[in-house]
């Protein structure tokens, strides 16, 4: 992925980091003892949120590393899907995973994250807008929003590791709604606006689009931000 400049793991690492933070600020719940991240890489994001979160118990979960214990991290290597959660977290993350998912699996996807929040736990999901400013910025200069991970040929779609889709923020609320009925979730797509990142230019021009272009997209779009970032609070019991 490349913004300007070519984006390094810890530079994206810390990138998302933030933004989790400031959406969980923006709903009060910054302390968390425990925490889980689903597809969590090489468990950088984790670290950090730990340190930030002062949790005590944190598990990484992902299809494609070693087994490791660090302090009170543990990576361990599994697949979410076949993954039977036996802890329930505080914080649980899934961070730019929902978009891999191949249909059929969406809800052992969402029961498995389901399954590993506490009563009164917070879900925090990331994922790509299909509106984000590029894609804007495309289809105002009559030119088709492209995925930021293009579909490879001949792949069955099962065994496809890019995008499955990319949604909108009402096709997002409509999907989440679908899993996480009110009176025992409460969900909330933040709207946020994009941070500087290595190239001050492309920030820049997503500023104007996500600002001075509002007219234009916020009746479609609802909101133009690069990612959306999805709070959904597990209700008392």
């Amino acid at each position: 992925m490349k913004v300007g400049v070519q984006f390094t793991d810890k530079l994206l690492a810390h990138y998302r980091m933030h933004l989790m933070c400031d959406v969980l600020k923006r709903v009060g719940r910054t302390r968390f003892s425990s925490i889980v991240d689903y597809g969590c890489g090489d468990g950088e994001i984790l670290r950090l949120m730990t340190l930030l979160t002062g949790a005590t118990n944190a598990k990484g979960i992902d299809i494609s590393l070693n087994e490791i214990t660090s302090g009170p991290i543990v990576l361990e290597c599994a697949n979410m899907l076949s993954y039977l959660p036996k802890t329930q977290y505080e914080l649980v993350i899934s961070n730019q995973l929902v978009e891999h998912i191949y249909e059929p699996w969406l809800p052992t996807y969402f029961h498995v994250l389901k399954e590993s929040c506490k009563p009164d736990g917070v879900i925090l999901i990331s994922t790509p807008n299909r509106w984000r400013p590029n894609n804007i910025f495309r289809l105002l200069t009559l030119r088709r929003p492209y995925m930021m991970s293009p579909n490879t040929t001949g792949v069955p779609p099962e065994q496809h590791l890019g995008h499955h889709r990319e949604c909108s923020y009402r096709e997002l609320q409509r999907l989440l709604l679908r899993y996480f009925a009110a009176p025992e979730w409460h969900v909330r797509i933040m709207r946020m606006i994009p941070r500087v990142v290595a190239s001050r230019p492309r920030w820049v021009a997503n500023i104007l689009i996500y600002c001075l272009l509002w007219v234009f997209w916020r009746p479609l779009c609802v909101s133009a931000s690069q990612d959306h970032y999805v709070v959904i609070q597990r209700n008392h019991r």
